[in-house]
């Protein structure tokens, strides 16, 4: 569970017998390896559907044609509320042909909506109290973003806490 090399994780868990791979543990890693493979740079993204902040429907097959930012953060995640300002700048810069969609992790509604509101965040927020959005993806760090093509590829993973991330992605939709 320790191991953050990505294929240390999975040789290790590809020696496990099938009873540890159904395991509790082994579920979790199973799913994270899914989640890894679903956000692998150059292949398309899994569509998912899921249910907005304010319980309306959300489709991300509806947003090719846009570049998309998968933005995985909580109220509790000191970094991800720091880079608010940045990030609206940055979108109020590109949302003509750009959205970001916050996948809202290990919070309470209340907490996220506070935040929500508090801030001013104008883009699409995914709430769920049953879905687990970051295991989907193999997120594993906060904040997170995913950088997907208006094809609907992921074009990048920044799971890294650093302050050049938004930057970069600018420059990456703005070639």
């Amino acid at each position: 569970m320790g191991l953050k090399n990505k294929d240390e994780v999975i040789k290790n868990y590809n020696k496990l017998n099938r009873e540890l791979q159904e395991s509790y543990f082994g579920k979790i890693m199973g799913s994270k390896i899914s989640g890894w493979f679903a956000i692998t740079p150059g292949k398309p993204i899994p569509n998912f559907e899921a249910l907005t902040l304010e319980g309306e429907a959300f489709k991300l097959s509806e947003l090719k044609g846009k570049f998309v930012v998968l933005d995985f953060w909580g109220s509790w995640c000191g970094p991800c509320l720091t880079e608010i300002p940045q990030l609206k700048l940055f979108y109020e810069k590109n949302k003509k042909h750009l959205e970001i969609v916050g996948l809202i992790c290990k919070d309470s509604k209340a907490g996220a909506l506070k935040v929500v509101n508090d801030k001013g965040l104008t883009w699409t927020q995914l709430y769920s109290e049953s879905t687990q959005f970051a295991p989907l993806f193999g997120v594993t760090a906060y904040p997170t973003k995913i950088l997907i093509d208006q094809k609907g590829v992921v074009v990048k993973v920044f799971a890294e806490n650093k302050e050049s991330t938004i930057a970069e992605i600018d420059a990456l939709i703005n070639k």
